[in-house]
């Protein structure tokens, strides 16, 4: 008697031991793919500083879309398809961010653009970040030199273009380049600082290095990270972070994020066009983008929305329709927390 109860007991803990593995085998089956991400500090490069390690923003802070965005992604999606049914535009994608919550969703994060003039901020933020350094390099005056008739954006061209012959502070030509979006400007601010500061930013904020206009490599997620680290007030010192952010509401382009949003919001934001020609036997087609922060009251956001097609027209639409799309949202959602 005593030697089958002895044999009982051995079965029952095998098969404890069997349940227990099979249950710890299923848990890791099944959370493998549930568990969130890491999330990944994105930091400057160190090497200038010895004690301390600067963070930028946090990537892959949430596993999934956060469901009381689903009406949103899903309203956002729906208008690109039928814009791109309706042939307005070829595709089209949006990134929003609530920057004080850290919730974030991405419609057709895959797809690829050329960022073309946004990228004056990252030559904005270059410059700036030297005169940290030397404050006496705003005041710098420049004498214009070269051929500028090429080099002007034809489609939204500058008001007051940058002519050669012309003398002019680093000041001056920074706010040519960034509310105008002038090419000249902006050609000569990334002379004056040179390649490798210029490749330093892009490499801390984590951006694809453009070598040329053709490179159409950047998603609205990669373009975030220069709003984000300005929003933060960690890549620039505070004062010039808020300067930067100051600026950039001053941009001339209001056919975009401002035209969709109530008459007066602030809107720190920046454009960016380009033409292209797919190839020597079809039609060119366009690109038009429009990337920034919204100052909705205590409920800012970000939202980067890029677009490709082959009117303008239509383009501008989309964007306006897109960012009012975003701050109804918003302004809905705050007045349900009210």
């Amino acid at each position: 008697m005593e030697a089958l109860s002895e044999s009982s007991a051995i079965k029952k803990y095998a098969l404890y031991l069997a349940l227990l593995a099979v249950g710890i085998g299923l848990g890791f089956y099944l959370d493998k793919d549930t568990k969130p991400p890491i999330p990944v500090s994105v930091r400057e490069d160190t090497s200038g500083y010895k004690f301390i390690n600067p963070l930028l923003f946090v990537l892959n802070e949430q596993a999934q879309e956060p469901s009381e965005y689903t009406a949103l992604h899903e309203s956002i999606q729906s208008y690109i398809d039928k814009a791109t049914t309706e042939k307005k535009i070829s595709d089209a994608s949006v990134y929003f961010r609530q920057v004080n919550k850290g919730k974030w969703i991405s419609v057709y994060p895959e797809k690829t653009y050329s960022p073309s003039s946004m990228l004056k901020v990252v030559t904005l933020i270059t410059v700036l970040r030297a005169a940290e350094s030397d404050p006496s390099l705003l005041s710098k005056t420049i004498t214009i030199s070269g051929d500028d008739s090429q080099l002007q954006n034809s489609v939204y061209a500058p008001k007051e273009p940058i002519r050669s012959g012309s003398t002019h502070t680093v000041s001056e030509l920074i706010e040519h380049s960034i509310i105008e979006s002038d090419n000249v400007a902006n050609q000569t601010l990334r002379a004056l600082v040179g390649e490798e500061r210029l490749s330093k930013t892009y490499a801390d904020l984590h951006m694809p290095m453009v070598d040329a206009a053709e490179d159409r490599g950047y998603t609205t997620e990669n373009y975030s990270h220069l709003f984000r680290a300005l929003y933060n007030g960690t890549y620039l010192s505070r004062p010039t972070s808020e300067n930067v952010l100051s600026l950039l509401t001053r941009t001339s382009f209001d056919k975009g994020i401002v035209a969709g949003v109530p008459e007066g919001t602030t809107v720190s934001h920046k454009f960016g066009v380009n033409v292209f020609a797919q190839d020597k036997t079809s039609s060119p087609y366009s690109e038009l983008h429009d990337c920034g922060l919204v100052y909705y009251p205590d409920h800012p956001y970000l939202i980067c929305i890029m677009t490709r097609g082959k009117d303008f027209s239509d383009l501008e639409t989309v964007l306006k329709d897109i960012s009012k799309i975003g701050w109804d949202y918003v302004d809905s959602a705050s007045k349900e927390e009210n």
